[in-house]
């Protein structure tokens, strides 16, 4: 069984997609520290060829508050400025209605939590290109395993009996390898495709959002979320 455990992001950029076509089972990282500048709460689209950031604005956290915790700061009509932000960005891309569609399906809801927009808007991503028909998902703060660091994602890739643990490269500075092959659990890393597609403007840029990706090609976006794994040994020799 193949694993993924990653903290929630807001419409994350279609490289994290093929974490989640790489997983039989996703694991939201939800209960570990909120940090500020972060991608748990904002993601990059392209505004007239340039980087710009789309961000859910959050209330203040307390020191060490986990994701889980942290609340959306509804004082301001977040919503309608997100949708007008991304309409003007888009407002050429040939599947524009279906990228509004699913922002719009994903941030309706009041009173909701950071974590739950955020982990609605990958579960959204995932359905659209017809991912969540092989990867079922969960959420580590409902798995009852404590601990931290390399050890804890240990835990729960034992936990769920799991063959093999995927990973982005953020992992090569902190997860010790040699307890995983101890463990029998093998341990990959993504070699993100990094395909390229139809952009409103050049040259390509593959670090926005997904959303970007359905805006520019609808389902058949699909073809571009093509990475690959690496085994850890050869990603960091």
């Amino acid at each position: 069984m193949r694993l993924v455990i990653s903290q929630p992001m807001f419409f994350p950029w279609y490289g994290h997609l093929e974490q989640v076509k790489a997983a039989d089972v996703y694991v939201f990282y939800d209960d570990v520290q909120f940090s500020k500048g972060s991608f748990t709460n904002r993601v990059q689209l392209l505004v007239d060829g340039v980087q710009q950031w789309l961000t859910l604005p959050v209330r203040l956290p307390r020191a060490a508050m986990a994701i889980r915790d942290v609340e959306v700061n509804s004082d301001k009509d977040w919503k309608l400025a997100q949708l007008r932000k991304f309409h003007a960005a888009y407002r050429k891309a040939p599947y524009l209605s279906e990228a509004i569609a699913l922002t719009e399906s994903d941030i309706s809801a009041d009173g909701r939590l950071l974590s739950s927009i955020a982990i609605d808007s990958v579960k959204c991503l995932a359905a659209y290109f017809g991912l969540d028909e092989t990867t079922s998902f969960m959420v580590s703060s409902e798995l009852g395993i404590g601990g931290s660091g390399s050890d804890r994602v240990l835990a729960i890739c034992q936990h769920l009996d799991a063959s093999e643990y995927i990973t982005g490269h953020g992992a090569r500075n902190y997860l010790d390898h040699a307890s995983f092959e101890r463990a029998g659990i093998e341990v990959s890393y993504l070699d993100y495709g990094l395909t390229p597609y139809p952009q409103i403007s050049h040259p390509f840029n593959p670090y926005v959002s997904g959303l970007d990706l359905v805006a520019m090609m609808g389902k058949d976006g699909l073809k571009a979320i093509s990475g690959s794994v690496v085994r850890w040994n050869q990603f960091i020799a």
